[in-house]
């Protein structure tokens, strides 16, 4: 999960507390991304027991992804984003 404080605080912060606030931030991220992956363990684990979980394959996501296609046309026609900022996103999803 993200940190939010606020930069002119921060800012106005000695080097060494600045330094302090992010690594502490830093710190608080790792531990709360290894309790969520815990969590998500968990959950999965809880889900197995009591229902059918299919894993879609490759093939099976490509159909899901060209059929949601139109949904990004829509939304650029609609003015909510535009073709280039979808293609930056997609390029950095895809690394």
């Amino acid at each position: 999960d993200p940190f939010f404080v606020n930069n002119e605080w921060l800012e106005s912060l000695p080097a060494y507390l600045k330094d302090i606030v992010i690594d502490a931030a830093k710190e608080s991220m790792k531990y709360s991304d290894t309790l969520m992956t815990e969590a998500g363990e968990a959950y999965m684990a809880v889900i197995e027991e009591n229902m059918e979980v299919t894993i879609l394959t490759d093939e099976q996501i490509q159909v899901f992804v060209d059929m949601c296609a139109p949904v990004y046309d829509y939304f650029i026609d609609e003015g909510w984003f535009t073709a280039e900022l979808l293609q930056a996103i997609q390029d950095e999803l895809a690394k």
